[in-house]
């Protein structure tokens, strides 16, 4: 039972991203079940952090929202550190959409106190990009400029190249909206060169949607390394 819930966890993913989300939904309910039943209650916090994440992509925030919980009391419950950080992160990404920014500041927070535990480098710099994000969108620009450079030094030691170059063109957007625009633009170039050399396109164009969101607040044009091609 656990192998086929190994199975099935996959083949979700595979009809999340075909766009079937209800095969994609089917597939990880019944793999959560296969989990719970075989007593790995570790995988089945994961799974369900994954089911929320799957139902926050289809704009369904309220459905998800219970699955997010849950993922944290099992994960709290056995003390799995990474998997803790990742579900605490994932559930501040949904009270951030929900407007409800004290309740998702307090859950990135607890997720980089559990992805620190873990001493997972990859999984601490990454979390410190997502805070750094949260921070830049609350305004809070120099809190932010600091954990984006915590986030860029733990990513370049952890070796994901293609991870630290979208923090890095999330860091550009900041940059650029604390009025340091030349460094913002060599930024982004440095970024781009890196994504575009490992065929990461979707990172490309997660940069062009952050830096395109500062640049229309205020009434600058885009850079013309983030034109579309």
């Amino acid at each position: 039972r656990r192998l086929l819930a190994q199975v099935l966890a996959p083949r979700s993913s595979l009809s999340g991203s075909r766009g079937d989300w209800a095969d994609s939904e089917r597939h990880m309910r019944r793999a959560v079940e296969l989990c719970r039943e075989t007593g790995a209650h570790s995988e089945a916090g994961g799974l369900l952090d994954q089911l929320g994440g799957s139902l926050r992509m289809q704009g369904r925030f309220e459905e998800a929202e219970p699955y997010h919980q849950q993922a944290l009391e099992i994960l709290e419950e056995i003390g799995d550190q990474s998997r803790l950080g990742v579900a605490a992160m994932n559930y501040a990404g949904l009270c951030k959409r929900l407007g409800r920014m004290e309740e998702a500041g307090e859950l990135y927070l607890r997720s980089l106190k559990h992805v620190d535990r873990s001493r997972d480098v990859r999984l601490r710099g990454h979390g410190r990009g997502n805070y750094a994000e949260f921070l830049h969108k609350q305004g809070r620009l120099e809190e932010s400029r600091a954990m984006f450079e915590q986030s860029l030094e733990l990513l370049g030691q952890s070796g994901d190249i293609a991870i630290r170059a979208i923090q890095q063109g999330r860091f550009a957007a900041l940059l650029i909206r604390m009025g340091r625009a030349n460094e913002g633009t060599q930024a982004i170039r440095d970024a781009l060169n890196v994504l575009r050399k490992s065929g990461t396109e979707y990172g490309v164009d997660m940069i062009r949607q952050a830096v395109s969101e500062v640049c229309t607040e205020l009434g600058l044009e885009l850079p013309a390394e983030l034109e579309q091609r």
